[in-house]
């Protein structure tokens, strides 16, 4: 299932890859005798989505009834320009387009109960009231 967010991208349900779907196109009279998916790391500047120059994957897919393809080896809570273009004799088509943000690695997403703000927190008032706790000690013995 994809989910377009207001900001127009389409978040993977993983963090390492995404199973990019489309429909056949209509092929203008000619056989569609190959597509190929281009991806790129993208980063959004002044609402602009523009590579990051760490490199982009390009895909050729031989086959004209393929309608899917899985991208791999992805970057987690990282987005993507996927770009989509069939091929026949006439040339390339349009590049159909999406934004992809993958999910986050869920090793990488720190527990409320286990961040290290809460365990400062935790340490700080463990401290205060054993001290507390000395204090009304020393009294009782005075």
């Amino acid at each position: 299932m994809n989910i377009i967010y207001p900001e127009n991208y389409i978040l993977s349900p993983y963090e390492n890859k995404y199973e990019l779907r489309w429909n056949i196109p209509a092929d203008n009279g000619e056989y569609i005798n190959m597509y190929e998916v281009k991806y790129c790391i993208v980063r959004r500047r002044e609402n602009t989505w523009s590579e990051t120059g760490s490199g982009c994957e390009t895909l050729e897919l031989k086959s004209s009834d393929q309608a899917s393809v899985e991208l791999s080896n992805l970057f987690a809570d990282t987005f993507y320009k996927v770009e989509l273009r069939a091929h026949n004799s006439i040339g390339y088509s349009t590049p159909g387009q999406i934004i992809l943000k993958t999910a986050r690695d869920p090793s990488t997403i720190e527990s409320p109960l286990y961040s290290s703000r809460s365990l400062r927190t935790s340490c700080a008032s463990a401290i205060t009231l054993s001290s507390l706790l000395l204090v009304i000690y020393l009294s009782l013995l005075s």
